[in-house]
């Protein structure tokens, strides 16, 4: 019976001090992954890193928009581009918190889609499951979308970081190139199908989403930040969409929207975007130098 206990003890030891183990290297790779510009690595940059006069917030459409550089030499002000695919606007409060920490930017860019005022995307939260136990704002964030049954998982390293190993991978293992600042460029397709579209779909705000919105258009009041809400060009046209909302929101909150929605600059030319709501780079190209031009 001795001897069973003592090897039930030994295998328990041996786990521990594997999971401390793998938990002490991933969380070295993880804070200190080259900026090679995939969406975790723009995720690190922003929580960990960045110190740009510009930060620029939101999802695909944000990541896709808005070409860092460019803004950077047209405004004379350092820009950094921390939009990620499929993320809503807690991600954007939670990376804007972190920012703050070691940072104040002189001016927030928060671009915003319909899906993240109605919550029809379930972006999640969770994708930055590889950042927990690395700053106290994101492990306090995580821990309240958490289930008990996650709380308890979390508590291993093995099982926090085992989806972070591929990526972290491909990270170390890719070579040098020049940064993009977080932006990310859609390539031009070899044929344009596609043309505007109308529809008459109503929004209808989500309470969540709209507290964490207000969050974060408090804390950068808070901070002296200047905010902008914009609506990047898109070939989706709503008359009672996202643009109709923000733009009431943004008067009663007394900030500056940036509605690229009705543009015809934008919307009669398709051969400026990817799909139906993202512009590829030449779009972003031309979008990037007007926005920059009005943004001061």
């Amino acid at each position: 019976m001795n001897k069973k206990i003592s090897f039930i003890v030994l295998i328990v030891a041996i786990l521990i001090v594997s999971d401390a183990i793998v938990g002490a290297i991933s969380r070295k790779l993880i804070v200190n992954a080259p900026d090679v510009g995939l969406n975790q690595t723009n995720t690190l940059q922003a929580l960990f890193h960045q110190k740009a006069d510009i930060l620029i917030l939101g999802s695909s459409r944000a990541n896709h928009s808005f070409d860092s550089r460019i803004i950077t030499k047209e405004t004379g002000l350092t820009c950094f581009n921390a939009g990620r695919d499929g993320m809503e606007i807690l991600y954007d409060l939670t990376v804007l918190r972190c920012y703050l920490k070691r940072s104040v930017p002189k001016i927030v860019v928060l671009d915003v889609n319909e899906s993240m005022i109605d919550g029809s995307w379930d972006g999640t939260i969770k994708e930055i499951n590889s950042c927990f136990g690395l700053s106290p704002i994101i492990d306090s964030t995580l821990k309240a979308h958490y289930s008990w049954q996650n709380k308890v998982k979390m508590q291993s390293n093995i099982y926090r970081y085992n989806k972070s190993w591929e990526w972290l991978l491909k990270a170390y293992m890719s070579a040098p190139k020049e940064s993009l600042h977080g932006y990310f460029p859609m390539k031009e397709k070899t044929q344009t199908t596609f043309h505007f579209i109308r529809e008459t779909k109503k929004i209808v705000p989500e309470h969540e989403n709209l507290l964490y919105l207000n969050q974060l258009i408090s804390l950068c009041k808070k901070e002296g930040v200047k905010i902008i809400i914009t609506y990047a060009p898109t070939l989706v046209l709503n008359a009672e969409g996202a643009p109709s909302v923000l733009m009431k929101y943004c008067t009663q909150q007394h900030i500056k929207f940036m509605d690229y929605s009705k543009n015809k600059k934008y919307y009669l030319h398709p051969e400026y975007f990817y799909d139906m709501t993202h512009l590829n780079e030449k779009g972003a190209d031309v979008f990037s130098r007007d926005f920059a031009s009005n943004l001061l």
